[in-house]
């Protein structure tokens, strides 16, 4: 495990202040995360953790890694950052993540610490803590409403594109079929 994939269990650790109440939100035993944080500790060459029989606190370099890696403030701060990336299953390119560069050096290099061809997954995962996804809002809408993901870098994004609804062309429009677009149209983009 390195330790881009430890991240999400350092994070978790550092809210919850327990390795047991953080496992049991990633689905992990204490004794794993304990260890993943090791290893990470290890790697690092520093302790993250002050650790007592019945909660952990962060240490100053604990504190330090967290500012690090914890929420992104600007586009770059994703190279630090467990990223879960869409591939097109037609072409098998990486899904571009529509972020307004702060730099004029041009894209970001964005990890692909995971990707996967379909979305659900995607989402999954991010609702899991275990990394920051960058979907289509009509995708991540409900998501969002309901609080099971959290917007980050909104003020870094710009949204672009055009999403097409296409039929056979007939000189009479089905009742069915303008019903499904008049629903796509109120629903899909709903206005902000």
């Amino acid at each position: 495990m390195d330790s881009l994939s430890a991240l999400p269990i350092f994070i978790q650790a550092a809210e919850t202040r327990s390795f047991t109440a953080a496992g049991q939100q990633l689905g992990l035993s204490a004794s794993a995360v304990g260890k993943a944080i090791a290893r990470l500790e290890g790697r690092l060459g520093a302790r993250l953790f002050h650790r007592s029989t019945r909660t952990i606190t962060l240490t100053q370099e604990g504190h330090l890694f967290l500012a690090r890696h914890g929420t992104p403030i600007k586009p770059a701060d994703l190279v630090h950052h467990v990223c879960l990336r869409h591939r097109y299953p037609t072409t098998g390119k990486l899904e571009a993540w529509p972020l307004r560069q702060d730099r004029p050096a041009g894209a970001i290099e964005l990890p692909a610490t995971v990707v996967a061809s379909a979305l659900e997954p995607l989402i999954g995962m991010a609702e899991a803590g275990l990394g920051i996804v960058s979907l289509p809002d009509f995708v991540l809408h409900e998501h969002l409403r309901t609080g099971h993901l959290l917007p980050v870098l909104s003020n870094h994004t710009e949204h672009s594109g055009v999403f097409r609804l296409l039929w056979p062309s007939s000189p009479y429009l089905p009742p069915k079929l303008r019903v499904f677009i008049d629903f796509m149209t109120e629903n899909l983009f709903p206005s902000k």
